[in-house]
C-alpha cells in the first residue's frame, strides 16, 4: 500500500528552534494576531513540551504546578490528542520563563487565546524568513 505523503514531517533541530526564537524576538511584525514575543513564547512552549497547537491553546495559569518539588505542566484529557490527562516535567530554565509569563494571569485565563484558530503554519513561515525552513 502506498501512502500519499505530501510533506515529510520532522522535528526541528535545536539550531532551527534557536533561529526561530531569535527571529520572533527580534521581530516588530504582528503575524496571525501575535507579536514577536508572544510567538517566541508559543514556539518555546511547543518545543519544550511537544504539545500540539490545540493543547498549547488550552494552557492556563492553572495548567502549571511551578511550586512543586518537580515543576510540571499538564493538559486536561478533553484537550489532549490521546484523550488522557498529560503531565510533563518542566525544565528549570523554562519554569523560570513560565513563572514570569503567568504572573499577572487569572487562574483560568488562557496563556495563548485563540491559538488553534490561527493559521500557525503561516505564523512560522512568515516569522522565520524561511531561510531555515524545509521545503
Amino acid at each position: 500500500m502506498r501512502l500519499n505523503v505530501r510533506r515529510k514531517r520532522r522535528a526541528l533541530k535545536p539550531e532551527e528552534i534557536r533561529l526561530l526564537l531569535k527571529s520572533a524576538l527580534e521581530s516588530d511584525e504582528v503575524i496571525q494576531c501575535y507579536d514577536g514575543e508572544t510567538r517566541a513564547r508559543i514556539y518555546l512552549t511547543t518545543s519544550k513540551t511537544g504539545f500540539r497547537w490545540a493543547e498549547v491553546e488550552s494552557l492556563t495559569k492553572g495548567s502549571f504546578m511551578l511550586d512543586a518539588d518537580h515543576p510540571t505542566i499538564f493538559v486536561e484529557a478533553t484537550n489532549a490528542k490521546n484523550r488522557r490527562k498529560d503531565v510533563l516535567p518542566l525544565h528549570p530554565k523554562f519554569t523560570l520563563d513560565v513563572r514570569n509569563w503567568i504572573a499577572d494571569l487569572e487562574p483560568n485565563e488562557l496563556l495563548f487565546p485563540r491559538l488553534a484558530k490561527r493559521r500557525t503554519w503561516l505564523m512560522v513561515k512568515e516569522g522565520s524568513g524561511e531561510s531555515w525552513c524545509p521545503v
